[in-house]
């Protein structure tokens, strides 16, 4: 089952509800206090909400202009893409389906907070990205923090962010070029020191 994201986050809380509304109605029908039917409902129908709220998996739909549909899966489901193909859906907990319904092709970059390695991921056009995270935190021009709090030494953050693959590459092409004139003017630094050395020593002879 496929639900709209809002609908589908609040399902758990609506079943939880309906499960306590039924037992105060029926320890009303049974001439009993309803009060003591709405705690026994209460806890009843808490052990389905905790279930149906860590079970479903998500589920994005990017189309065209960059636009973003999110939705919640339940046990499984089915996506009809524009050009008619369906996609089949299988809810896993912790994970989340990526849709491409778009004529760009998508990257997702992983974003790494601390001292870690995750390799981005490449989602053509009309492809399905099926990944083991959970959510993916930032989406194209919603850039992520250039630094966060982490838990502590020797530890990393992630944070997901899906972008075209032409802003991914050029972000690329620019940090690879700055690290190159990073590494000639380290170059040039450290031959200018042995330059001042030399000259320090002959100065001394």
């Amino acid at each position: 089952m496929l639900l709209n994201y809002t609908i589908g986050k609040a399902f758990p809380f609506i079943v939880w509800l309906l499960i306590i509304v039924l037992f105060v109605l029926l320890w009303k029908k049974m001439k009993k206090k309803p009060v003591a039917g709405g705690t026994i409902g209460f806890f009843v129908g808490l052990v389905p909400c905790v279930y149906l709220f860590v079970s479903p998996s998500n589920v994005y739909v990017i189309t065209g202009q960059q636009e973003v549909a999110k939705y919640v899966c339940y046990g499984g489901g089915e996506y009809t893409m524009s050009n008619g193909d369906a996609i089949k859906i299988k809810s896993q907990m912790a994970q989340f389906t990526l849709i491409n319904d778009s004529d760009e092709d998508l990257m997702l970059e992983h974003v790494i907070y601390g001292y870690g390695y995750q390799e981005d991921e490449f989602i053509g056009a009309g492809n399905v990205l099926r990944s083991e995270d959970a959510t993916i935190d930032h989406f194209f021009n919603d850039t992520p923090p250039e630094s966060i709090e982490t838990s502590g030494s020797g530890t990393y953050s992630v944070r997901l962010w899906l972008r075209t693959y032409e802003a991914y590459d050029e972000t690329h092409i620019e940090q690879s070029e700055l690290d190159h004139i990073r590494e000639l003017l380290e170059q040039k630094s450290e031959e200018q020191s042995e330059a001042e050395d030399t000259i320090a020593e002959s100065e001394q002879e």
